[in-house]
């Protein structure tokens, strides 16, 4: 590790995103039953409405078979829907189901009263500087 401030800001920075990744993930694994990738998965298709199994593995950064084995659990719990092409059957649309929706949304819905019950513990001026952070950080992260 150098001296450099702007190394050293990234490497707290990198290691604050790894903490709130693993907190996420244990959030994940307490109140659902599924993975986070499984929610990621939920999250990407309820914005991509019809996407593909190639678009899923792309966001997810893991090979096509990979995100196919996790779609296909996901369709078995009802959770998402295939559509074939009629005229290319390697083609495939994926979109969620109801059932899909209502999951994303509740998992959704305890994620956030679980970071507002967090937020709660701090005071005004923190929650104004955090919002600024989340601003840059959105700005430095596109």
């Amino acid at each position: 590790m150098s001296n450099d401030p702007d190394e050293k800001l990234a490497e707290e920075l990198l290691e604050s995103i790894f903490k709130a990744s693993r907190t996420f993930r244990n959030w994940m694994k307490e109140d659902n039953s599924f993975s986070v990738p499984q929610f990621r998965i939920l999250s990407y298709v309820n914005r991509n409405k019809d996407c593909s199994i190639d678009d899923i593995a792309l966001y997810l950064g893991v090979s096509k078979p990979t995100a196919s084995k996790i779609v296909e659990k996901m369709r078995l719990k009802k959770l998402l829907y295939r559509i074939e092409n009629k005229k290319d059957r390697r083609k495939v649309a994926i979109g969620l189901t109801s059932k899909g929706v209502k999951v994303l949304e509740e998992a959704r819905l305890k994620a956030i009263l679980k970071l507002k019950n967090r937020l709660s513990e701090i005071d005004t001026k923190s929650k104004s500087q955090l919002r600024d952070a989340l601003r840059i950080l959105a700005e430095l992260t596109g």
